[in-house]
């Protein structure tokens, strides 16, 4: 693979924290978060087409970008609804949960955390498109049903569970079985839930709920940064502080019996975005499923200024990508839903784009 735009191109004001893709494979659209709460709209396929036409003269194309400033923190995950492609969620370390309408540009609040914590990340159910699973900043887990108008005052649109006493930084559903969940976060583990034996807390407590007892407890050494199923719901990647990616092999059958454990250096540092390893048709769109078995792939960012991919049957190291034009880490990093492609976010909120 490699990057068509000449250089990386700026795209948000402050470090890039979150990016998702688009479906369409025509029209080559990003949303992109930073760490002030900016939000990005760019249009990557306008962006290439300038990119063709400069001449000698000019070093670095000027990208086609919407901004905005839905958030006052930055803006943790976001992922294109499924069930209308002309929608957006986003999450924030402000506490909020928001839905952007892509034709009028508005957006609409659906959640205020209960305690003002932040929400670190959310994943939506492939087969429910209403129902968002969000974690926060104590341990908590909140299953929101986007159906039901959102009132504070009333718990009949959320559901909060207590799945940690630490830190939650991801959460996923499982892309085949939501009724699993996996969960990363400061408590050194990765953990898998059965959300069908869960209790309900309550958020406004003086004192929260002992955390849910686990399905499965896979440790790390240190804080785990992310983890995540891979499109067919056996097989989890994790990444870890303790410069480790941990590749759990049909984790809901062997749990720790099916570790490849894989050494790569994930300490970022403070003026760096966590590194978090990601697969390859990971947001759960059609055509997902031809990212299985042999063919399936993960990456994450090297602090060599590359971004490395791995396969995801065996865990070895399998390509990097290099452009001499990047000046930064690409820390933050994600597939296209169905193209060959993947798109780079760093701290400078400077992109990049791969391609085959």
């Amino acid at each position: 693979m490699r990057s068509p735009i000449t250089g990386s191109v700026k795209i948000t004001k402050e470090m890039v924290f979150s990016i998702a893709c688009h479906p369409s494979e025509q029209a080559l659209l990003s949303l992109v978060g930073d760490k002030l709460g900016n939000l990005a709209l760019w249009d990557i396929s306008a962006t290439l087409e300038r990119n063709k036409e400069l001449d000698a003269t000019v070093t670095e194309v000027e990208p086609v970008v919407s901004s905005f400033k839905p958030f006052r923190k930055p803006i943790s995950k976001i992922a294109f609804n499924h069930g209308n492609l002309n929608q957006a969620y986003l999450s924030s370390y402000d506490g909020t949960l928001r839905l952007m309408d892509l034709e009028t540009r508005q957006f609409t609040e659906l959640l205020i955390h209960p305690e003002g914590d932040m929400l670190s990340h959310f994943s939506l159910t492939s087969q429910n498109p209403h129902e968002i699973w969000i974690s926060d900043g104590s341990g908590l887990a909140t299953l929101l049903d986007t159906r039901v108008p959102y009132d504070p005052a009333s718990s009949t649109s959320t559901h909060f569970y207590t799945l940690s006493d630490k830190k939650i930084n991801t959460i996923h559903a499982n892309p085949r079985d939501p009724n699993y969940l996996v969960t990363a976060g400061l408590d050194r583990t990765v953990r898998i839930f059965d959300v069908r034996k869960l209790a309900p807390a309550q958020p406004l407590a003086d004192n929260h709920a002992d955390p849910a007892e686990a399905l499965a407890v896979l440790p790390h050494r240190l804080s785990v940064n992310s983890a995540y199923w891979d499109p067919s719901g056996r097989d989890v990647i994790s990444t870890s502080f303790d410069d480790t990616l941990g590749l759990w092999k049909e984790v809901l059958r062997e749990a720790e019996n099916g570790l490849v454990s894989i050494k790569h250096g994930n300490n970022t540092g403070r003026w760096v975005q966590k590194f978090k390893s990601v697969w390859r048709g990971q947001e759960g769109f059609a055509g997902a499923e031809a990212f299985e078995g042999e063919g399936s792939v993960f990456i994450i960012g090297n602090m060599q200024r590359s971004v490395d991919v791995f396969s995801g049957a065996t865990g070895k190291q399998v390509a990097t990508l290099i452009d001499n034009s990047l000046t930064a880490i690409p820390a933050v990093n994600v597939f296209h839903p169905t193209l060959n492609m993947i798109v780079s976010g760093n701290a400078s909120g400077r992109m990049n784009v791969w391609t085959a």
